[in-house]
Order: structure tokens, then C-alpha cells, then sequence
């Protein structure tokens, strides 16, 4: 579970995609009242602030987040909001960013840093959501992939279309249909995804 702080729900928007990011991956907590160092500053308004951010997480979220909220007094005057949110299981979630649209972006936890969700990592959270089972066939460009990966432990899909000399489609797809059968895991990065193979 994640943990991230914020001194003020100064900007919502920008929030939201922290949440997001953690329900994307393994949950998290947010602390609001909290500066980045750790050091407990507290909300004078805490309540206009956690309505705020609630109205925000309504309005841009899809699908709709389930979380809970603590409300931690620190003396009479100020307080700290605690949200703690689970890892879910209607991924991905997405924060809205045109809302004539309905076109948003999914985001997912690395460590302390909330990125941006690749296509492929998109298709494997929706893919395991349903639990789809991948069938195929292990064909040669599975095994100068595997040979790849024997020697350098990791790869990213262009190296995949490079090394095999296939679309970047295939390339996208094998590596999505080998995560999800459980031979390659896909490590998110914000320059360029890459994958190992499993308990490598």
C-alpha cells in the first residue's frame, strides 16, 4: 500500500490522479494536512476541503472510486483527513480530462511516483479484471524473445519488434498475451515499459 501527502487540497484535479494511481495498482493512503517532509501541519477547514476533493473524485473519476475517510483532530482548530483506498477490481481507472468526451487517462503507482498507464498495461489491468485465460502458440519470435530475454533479463516492445522483425502491434499484443498467461511480468516506467520474464 502507498502512502502519498498533501499540505492543501490546493488543486483537486491534480490529486485525483494520485488516487487513481493507487487503486490502478495496490491501494494506498492519502493524508491531507500532512507537507511532503511528513511534518503534520493540519487543515483549518477541513471540511471544505475534504468536500473539495470528494466533488472531484465524483465529477473525473470513472469508473466511480470506493474509499473511506478518517477525520483525525489534532487540536480545536485543526485536523487531518485520512483516505485510505483498496486495490480495485474494476480496473483501469481512468481521471477524466474532457468532460464532453468522457476521454481520460489511467494512471498507475511506481514506488512514490504516480505515472501515466501505457496501452499495454491498460489492456493487462482489463485483461486479469476478467480474468481472460491466453492461449498460443510458442512460434519463433516467442523463442528469439525468450533467447533475448535469457541474456539481457528485460525488454521493451520496440526492442521485441526490432529483434524479431515484427509490427509494433505483434510486438504490443505477444508481450500483453504472455503477462497475462503468466510467463512475462511487465514492469511500468514512465520512459517506456519493459518485461522479464517471471521469478526471473
Amino acid at each position: 500500500m502507498y502512502l502519498e501527502f498533501k499540505k492543501k487540497v490546493d488543486h483537486p484535479e491534480k490529486i485525483v490522479k494520485e488516487i487513481v494511481a493507487f487503486v490502478n495498482a495496490s491501494g494506498g493512503r492519502l493524508l491531507i494536512g500532512v507537507d511532503d517532509d511528513g511534518t503534520i501541519s493540519g487543515l483549518k477547514n477541513a471540511e471544505e476541503e475534504a468536500f473539495e476533493l470528494e466533488k472531484t473524485i465524483i465529477k473525473l473519476c470513472r469508473p466511480s472510486i470506493k474509499y473511506s475517510l478518517e477525520k483525525i483532530p489534532l487540536n480545536e482548530k485543526k485536523q487531518i483527513l485520512v483516505y485510505s483506498f483498496k486495490e480495485s477490481r474494476k480496473k483501469p481507472h481512468y481521471v477524466i480530462q474532457d468532460l464532453k468526451t468522457g476521454l481520460g487517462k489511467a494512471y498507475f503507482r511506481v514506488e512514490d511516483r504516480s505515472i501515466q498507464a501505457s496501452k499495454e498495461l491498460r489492456q493487462i489491468l482489463k485483461g486479469r479484471r476478467f480474468k481472460r485465460r491466453i492461449k498460443f502458440e510458442f512460434s519463433a519470435k516467442e523463442r528469439i524473445l525468450m533467447q533475448y530475454l535469457d541474456q539481457k533479463e528485460k525488454i521493451t516492445v520496440k526492442e521485441f519488434m526490432e529483434i524479431a522483425s515484427i509490427s509494433y502491434k505483434l510486438a504490443s499484443s505477444t508481450l500483453i498475451a504472455l503477462v497475462l498467461s503468466n510467463v512475462l511480468i511487465i514492469r511500468p516506467d514512465e520512459k517506456e515499459d519493459y518485461y522479464l520474464i517471471k521469478d526471473h
